[in-house]
């Protein structure tokens, strides 16, 4: 078999600084390796043209929700800002709410400790959001997690994450539910699973 060396945070940055990487590209980095966020078509040919256009809607759909959530706190949502869980891992969540303002991380990545609430929009990624993912995330101690489930038309959440990469809680909720948190720093945080998916 052959050994491959997995990249550090800071290979994976520089290939960006020196042109190797494009910031258009949507990757992100999993264990040690560049993975292409888009499983059905990495780079489209038109870059005018976004390869899933619903997905991007729904991320901003999930931004502006949870941006009106945390208007008076001291918080701020991402939109696919890269998230540092640990040395070679580097992925960039779809929405992710942090501590304080933007202006906190001009020189640094959030990590787990700034973390408040980390989301994930998924069709062609499902498999990989609900495992490897969610299991990156628990074992680095990020206290929310959740992905909508553009497939099965809901929103799966998890919380309260173990060291071994698992999560003690999850919920699942359907159209017509509200999916309720319990945020650090923000408190309760209502969302209809209705506006979170395509009609």
């Amino acid at each position: 078999a052959l050994a491959i060396r997995p990249l550090t945070i800071a290979e994976f940055e520089a290939m960006f600084d020196h042109g190797i990487l494009s910031e258009d590209e949507p990757v992100e980095l999993l264990r040690g390796q560049v993975v292409y966020r888009f499983v059905e078509a990495p780079l489209a040919k038109d870059e005018s043209v976004n390869p899933k256009p619903k997905h991007v809607a729904i991320n901003m759909i999930a931004h502006d929700l949870l941006s009106q959530a945390v208007e008076d706190v001291d918080a701020y949502v991402f939109i696919q800002g890269p998230t540092k869980l640990r040395e070679g891992r580097l992925p960039l969540p779809d929405v992710l709410i942090v501590r304080g303002s933007v202006r906190d991380y001009l020189d640094r990545h959030p990590e787990p400790a700034d973390t408040l609430f980390c989301l994930e929009v998924s069709d062609t990624t499902l498999k990989k959001d609900t495992g490897e993912k969610r299991r990156e995330y628990a074992a680095a101690g990020v206290s929310h997690y959740a992905v909508i489930d553009l497939v099965h038309e809901r929103v799966e959440v998890w919380t309260d994450p173990r060291e071994d990469g698992s999560y003690r809680t999850h919920y699942t909720f359907g159209r017509g539910d509200d999916v309720e948190l319990r945020l650090d720093v923000v408190g309760d945080v209502v969302v209809a699973v209705d506006d979170l998916l395509p009609f």
